[in-house]
């Protein structure tokens, strides 16, 4: 077991994570103005801040690994045999008490990894700019656009520190024997020593070569990019027009293809210029009348419709290259039409 603070990878208590973001200037400006009589354009810009958000710690409010236990008592026997008395009170020997700062805590396990530059506020950029004109004395139009741009946003757990523990591109030179060879409790099989590994990452390691070879070869994260081949002359869309899922897929499966070694990274780039997700349409509809009675005393009746024309937004169809719902999609990812009708008495 790794034992050693010194270690790359070994858990270290008492100790700081900082980001880089040490600051929080928020500029937000705008502008009014009017072009005649009862015409005005709008405009503004905003910077605002988020809080490093709890739930990405891997769902979890705070780490507590160390600082927590879980004790647990198995039934060697295969339950021929109780593995314990109630009467005589949980076995102490399964109890170890809390704290264990020991930086082989968590070998074998999926700690909570974030790297230093990846912890930072969130930000996000608001544009607006909207043009409103008024006919008579109760019924206006307003035409606006609306823009977000967001940074540094942590999408989960994975993003912010885990993924600093894939295996290097070059590993896939060894072909089978990523999954083949093992240590076990740091001992090789005959396949790694066949092969010349014969000295494992860490004293006691256990895991394929695939996992020895890792930057932090003491703990487990999952997760990786797929790479296909790109077939020529194929295009990467069905065509057709895609309007009904249950007889159409959205992806051409002939335009792929998987490295026929099953270890290695296909001539696909990391994005493709030629392939897109759904357009997305919607429209929205508001109106209202007021009818007053005395000064201030009114009745208002009004409508709202959202996305008017009950448009469907389909979810991004599967993309795992070789599954047999490759290109498919089955799932609305926006809200059908609502509409709600309102009567409001103002005195």
């Amino acid at each position: 077991m790794i034992g050693a603070a010194t270690v790359p990878g070994a858990m270290v208590f008492n100790n700081l994570a900082n980001g880089n973001g040490s600051h929080g200037l928020a500029p937000r400006i705008g502008f009014v103005y009017q072009i005649r009589e009862n015409s005005v354009i709008r405009g503004g810009f905003a910077e605002y801040y988020g809080a490093t958000i709890s739930g990405s710690w891997a769902g979890n409010p705070y780490p507590t690994d160390g600082f927590s236990t879980n004790p647990t008592v198995s039934n060697v026997t295969g339950g021929v045999t109780q593995a314990y008395y109630f009467g005589n009170g949980f076995p102490n020997s399964a109890i170890t008490f809390p704290p264990n700062i020991s930086p082989a805590v968590e070998n074998g396990a999926s700690p909570v990894g974030v790297l230093p530059d990846q912890y930072e506020m969130p930000r996000w950029l608001n544009y607006t700019f909207s043009f409103q004109h008024q006919w008579h004395g109760n019924m206006d139009l307003t035409v606006a656009y609306v823009g977000n741009h967001g940074t540094r946003l942590p999408i989960n757990a994975y993003n912010l520190g885990p993924e600093a523990n894939e295996n290097a591109g070059s590993v896939l030179q060894y072909g089978s024997l990523l999954t083949a060879g093992a240590f076990n409790n740091g001992v090789p099989t005959a396949q790694l020593v066949a092969a010349g590994f014969t000295t494992p990452p860490y004293p006691g390691c256990t895991g394929d070569l695939a996992q020895a070879l890792r930057p932090f070869p003491q703990h487990q994260f999952d997760g990786g990019t797929q790479f296909p081949n790109r077939v020529s002359g194929q295009s990467p869309l069905a065509g057709g027009g895609f309007k009904d899922p249950n007889s159409q897929v959205y992806y051409n499966a002939n335009a792929f293809s998987l490295p026929s070694s099953g270890f290695g990274f296909g001539n696909m780039p990391r994005t493709i210029s030629d392939i897109r997700g759904f357009h997305y349409y919607n429209e929205d509809l508001s109106l209202y009348k007021d009818t007053y009675f005395g000064e201030s005393n009114y009745v208002r009746v009004q409508a709202t419709a959202g996305n008017l024309f009950n448009r469907v937004d389909f979810c991004s169809p599967n993309s795992t290259v070789g599954s047999p719902s490759f290109g498919v999609t089955s799932t609305q990812c926006n809200i059908p039409r609502r509409i709600q009708v309102g009567l409001q008495i103002f005195f």
